[in-house]
């Protein structure tokens, strides 16, 4: 179904979208970490709970070897911080941007946009000793190329996720690349399944960049960046089966619709899809950067798609969200924006039970870093974790906010 309403959070949507932003008070904004490139530089693909209690990412550039072109890291939450891997080609990946996953036995799986046997990217595993094994290497246009997006794993141990290019050659996917991507499906054993490839036509998409979530009966959601029925991008999914159907057509004519989602999507814990879209929403804000400052969205269990909350951008606000939105034992949701806010630098927002947003912090530029990116993470108490993906020393940071 495509039908976009204001939601119900459970206050009215039209109501909680005219409040200005507030700013958290009493909130304790710590450094844990500081990218000098030498470690790592870039680290836009977010962090992730390991299953030991520590944290895990990558950066998508540089490393502690000079010949690096990329890390997987591990730190823990007070800021001890080791590089797991050190991507070095040729036949390694190259360029990692999707934030690590772990199966019960503590081994790491991931993707990279490049490198591998043909330098199109690879699908990646690291065991908790370090020792890393390629699992599949990308050749464009039978699987597709460049795979940006993190991985969802099932009880059998497949791996699912998504590539941006590739697939079809006969599509001329966005920004000059070549086909229009594809979903797939990789077993233990390597062996690669495309379960759909996009075709960029009104009825399909291209340019998949966020990662796939799975719910219990097998189907795989996820969004397109670009195409569908009004080009600017989609919800679909996919069944067991391979079949892919559209969940959700972005109009960006449509005021409070979104527009070009480009982050993961998340199962909020009402079992409510949510997600974020970097443009749309209120079209009388930010009409020089596209049309919208961004918003945040849900999708229930019948389909529909609802604004929950649209971003105002300039000093006041965030905006061009980016990345998996998390939520706190008390069903309040966290997020960050790529830009907007104090400095224009980007923001950590909170949206409460009732829709309205705090402002947890805005970064300068400055030692904190800027343009934070990709998935955080949040725990029970509301205390956050995440990555800017520049700034510092200009080769980003790991920041903990903590509520007080």
């Amino acid at each position: 179904m495509h039908r976009t309403t204001l939601s119900h959070w459970p206050a009215c949507a039209a109501t909680f979208l005219l409040f200005a932003a507030s700013f958290a008070h009493g909130q304790n904004f710590t450094l844990l970490h500081t990218f000098h490139c030498t470690d790592g530089d870039s680290p836009y693909a977010g962090l992730v709970l390991g299953t030991d209690g520590n944290l895990y990412g990558t950066t998508s550039s540089q490393g502690s070897n000079p010949q690096a072109e990329g890390t997987v890291f591990k730190i823990t939450t007070s800021g001890e911080f080791t590089t797991i891997h050190n991507f070095i080609g040729p036949n390694d990946g190259r360029s990692p941007t999707s934030t690590p996953i772990q199966d019960a036995a503590g081994n790491l799986y991931g993707t990279t946009d490049n490198g591998g046997s043909v330098g199109l990217g690879v699908v990646w595993k690291i065991t908790p000793a370090g020792h890393e094994t390629i699992i599949h290497s990308f050749n464009r246009f039978t699987d597709g190329w460049i795979a940006p997006s993190d991985l969802v794993r099932d009880e059998q141990g497949n791996l699912y996720g998504v590539t941006s290019a590739g697939g079809d050659p006969a599509c001329a996917g966005p920004f000059g690349l070549k086909g229009c991507g594809s979903v797939y499906k990789v077993a233990a054993s390597g062996a690669l399944t495309v379960l759909h490839t996009f075709d960029g036509s009104p009825d399909d998409g291209s340019y998949a960049f966020g990662g796939l979530i799975r719910d219990s009966a097998g189907n795989l959601y996820g969004t397109n960046y670009a195409a569908g029925l009004y080009g600017a991008g989609q919800v679909f999914k996919i069944d067991p089966s391979g079949n892919k159907a559209t969940v959700h057509d972005f109009d960006p004519g449509v005021n409070n619709d979104g527009a070009y989602p480009d982050a993961d999507l998340t199962v909020g814990p009402n079992g409510v899809i949510y997600g974020v879209a970097g443009n749309g929403g209120d079209m009388s804000v930010c009409t020089g950067t596209g049309p919208g400052c961004g918003v945040v969205f849900q999708i229930d269990g019948d389909g529909i798609l609802s604004t929950i909350y649209s971003f105002e951008g300039g000093h006041g606000d965030g905006s061009a969200p980016d990345g998996a939105v998390a939520f706190d034992a008390a069903g309040n949701l966290y997020g960050v924006t790529f830009t907007g806010g104090k400095d224009n630098k980007g923001t950590v927002y909170k949206l409460d039970t009732a829709g309205n947003e705090t402002i947890l912090h805005n970064f300068t530029g400055g030692k904190d870093g800027f343009a934070p990116h990709g998935r955080i993470y949040v725990s029970g108490d509301g205390t956050v974790y995440g990555a800017a993906g520049q700034g510092g020393f200009g080769c980003g940071t790991i920041y903990k906010i903590t509520p007080q």
